[in-house]
C-alpha cells in the first residue's frame, strides 16, 4: 500500500472532517484542549472565542453558563462531560440538539472528539418510534371511546385471571350493554348513537375503580374487569352504577343499561372464554327481564 506523507495525510483528514461538518476536539493526556476547529466551536455556538489551552470540562462548562438563552440544567451538562470522559462513542441531547460523539485515544496520549449534529436524524427516529407507539394503541383501544377494544380487554382479563388463580384473591367480570340501544339509533340517528357510547364509556371510568379494568366488546357492549372483588360487592358497585345513570342525561335523553356479573372460581381449567360466557347468560337474563337490572352468573 502506498504510504501517504504525514502532512497530506493530515490535511486531507482535516478537510474531509470540515466538509463534513464534523466538530474536531484534540485533548492531551491531562485533558487540556490543544486543538479545535470551527465547526466545534459553531456545534456548541462559541465562534466568537477559542478554548485551546483550556480544561476541557471547565471551559465546556463555561461555555453553556455564558451563552444567551441557554436552558441547558446543570445535571445534563455534567451527564455529557460524563459521557465523553467514559464512553468511545455515544449520542447525547444537550440544549435541545443532538450530538453524536465518537472519542478515541491514540498511542502518543492524544485524545480525539468528533462531534456531529443529528438532530434531524435523531428526531426522524423519534418521530418513528412515536408513530410505531401510536399505531400500538390503535391496535388496542377501541376508536370511538378510547377504550380498550375486545382483543386487548381479553388479554388483560387473561392475565387477571392466572393473578387470580396464583394469588387465590377474587376476580369478578361484567359485562354491560346499553338497554334498547338499536331504537335509540333508529329514532335519534347514528350521530346521537355515537355520543351515547362516548357518554357511557367515561361514565363507567368515572363511576369504578382506577383498578378496575373497562373495555368496549362491540356495539353498545362493555365490560368491567373487578380485580379483589368478590361477587356480592360487584353487584352492589353495579347496582349503584345503574341507579346513578338514571340521573344523568344526553341531549335530554335518559338511558339505562344491563349487566351480567360471573365471577372467577378459581379452578384450573377455567379461562377468559368461560368467565365471559357466564358472564353474558346473566346479562341475557337481565335483559329479558326489561333492563337496567344486574344479574349474577357463576359464583364462588
Amino acid at each position: 500500500m502506498t504510504q501517504i506523507p504525514p502532512e497530506v495525510s493530515s490535511q486531507l483528514l482535516l478537510d474531509s472532517i470540515t466538509a463534513n461538518a464534523i466538530g474536531l476536539v484534540v485533548l492531551n493526556s491531562d485533558n487540556k484542549i490543544l486543538f479545535h476547529n470551527g465547526i466545534f466551536a459553531e456545534l456548541l455556538q462559541f465562534e466568537e472565542i477559542s478554548l485551546v489551552g483550556q480544561n476541557f470540562d471547565e471551559a465546556i462548562t463555561w461555555v453553556y453558563n455564558h451563552r444567551k438563552n441557554s436552558n441547558t440544567e446543570s445535571n445534563s451538562l455534567q451527564k455529557w462531560l460524563s459521557h465523553a470522559n467514559e464512553n468511545l462513542q455515544f449520542d447525547t441531547e444537550l440544549d435541545g440538539r443532538w450530538l453524536s460523539i465518537a472519542k478515541q485515544t491514540h498511542a502518543n496520549g492524544l485524545i480525539t472528539l468528533l462531534c456531529s449534529d443529528i438532530t434531524q436524524q435523531k428526531n426522524a427516529e423519534l418521530s418513528l418510534r412515536d408513530t410505531k407507539a401510536e399505531i400500538e394503541v390503535l391496535a388496542l383501544t377501541d376508536e370511538l371511546t378510547g377504550l380498550a377494544n375486545r382483543r386487548y380487554f381479553i388479554r388483560h382479563l387473561e392475565r387477571e385471571i392466572n393473578r387470580s388463580r396464583r394469588n387465590h384473591h377474587p376476580l369478578c367480570l361484567a359485562i354491560l350493554d346499553i338497554d334498547f340501544f338499536k331504537n335509540i339509533n333508529d329514532t335519534f340517528g347514528h350521530a346521537v348513537g355515537d355520543k351515547m357510547l362516548m357518554h357511557f364509556s367515561q361514565f363507567l371510568q368515572t363511576h369504578f375503580r382506577a383498578s378496575d379494568f373497562v373495555g368496549r366488546l362491540g356495539d353498545a357492549e362493555f365490560a368491567i374487569i373487578l380485580p379483589e372483588t368478590k361477587i356480592d360487592d360487584a353487584l352492589q358497585v353495579v347496582e349503584r352504577a345503574i341507579n346513578s345513570l338514571t340521573n344523568e342525561e344526553l341531549s335530554d335523553i335518559q338511558y339505562s343499561f344491563s349487566a351480567g356479573i360471573a365471577s372467577f372460581p378459581g379452578e384450573l381449567t377455567i379461562d377468559s372464554n368461560w368467565l365471559l360466557t357466564q358472564a353474558d347468560k346473566a346479562l341475557h337474563i337481565a335483559k329479558s327481564g326489561g333492563g337496567a337490572k344486574v344479574v349474577s352468573g357463576a359464583s364462588d
